[in-house]
């Protein structure tokens, strides 16, 4: 089932699935175990308490390996991975090289457009100028976060912790933040004022990430 899902991603321009250390693609990939060992590194491995045994797990895992390489096969994907290894990085990309930064989270943000729609209920309708107060705020928030907050973010966004291309914002009447993961969309109240009182409630917001569906 994982290797169908990660090769129906590929399929699909979706997201590659990090997080498997180095050793792991390589025996995932078609590589041998003594491949495996040679490009093994301490980086490769997000859980600090293992990295030190991360080397004698690899022949544990052979037979889940095996799985995801089955459905990676029968998604049929196998022959470019297996012919192409530089698509390895697009399929698997590496933990270590999946820092979030601003400008890269940004750039997938589809920004609120104005309407011209004339039969939209004007009851409804939130004013440009609160939209752009608002957007503004996100704006400032993204630039100033750190690579963990923005990490949060991303996840209480689309339920993941990378950023899509295709990440919407609308500006809407409510009381807290609220994100639509499936549709990867961010729903942000138009009441506020200041950037301290936007700031708060976001951050309250990404508490929930654990708890999850981008709700607080």
């Amino acid at each position: 089932m994982a290797g169908h899902m990660i090769g129906h991603s590929f399929l699909h321009g979706g997201i590659g699935f990090s997080g498997l250390s180095l050793p792991v693609v390589t025996v995932l990939t078609g590589g041998s175990s003594e491949t495996a060992a040679s490009v093994l590194t301490l980086e490769d491995c997000p859980d600090i308490d293992h990295r030190q045994t991360i080397g004698l797990v690899l022949h544990r895992v052979k037979q889940q390996i095996k799985q995801i390489r089955k459905g990676l096969k029968e998604t049929g994907i196998w022959p470019i991975i297996s012919d192409r290894p530089d698509v390895h990085p697009l399929i698997f990309p590496r933990e270590s090289s999946e820092k979030l930064n601003p400008q890269s989270l940004i750039q997938g943000i589809t920004w609120p457009q104005p309407s011209c729609d004339s039969d939209e209920d004007e009851d409804d309708t939130v004013p440009l100028e609160k939209i752009a107060l608002v957007t503004g705020y996100l704006r400032k928030f993204i630039e100033e976060a750190t690579p963990d907050v923005l990490r949060d973010l991303t996840k209480f966004w689309v339920g993941w912790e990378r950023p899509t291309g295709n990440m919407n914002v609308e500006v809407v009447t409510s009381t807290y933040p609220v994100a639509l993961t499936c549709f990867m969309k961010l729903k942000l109240p138009s009441h506020y004022q200041s950037y301290t009182s936007f700031q708060q409630d976001l951050m309250m917001a990404l508490t929930s990430i654990d708890s999850g569906f981008g709700l607080v």
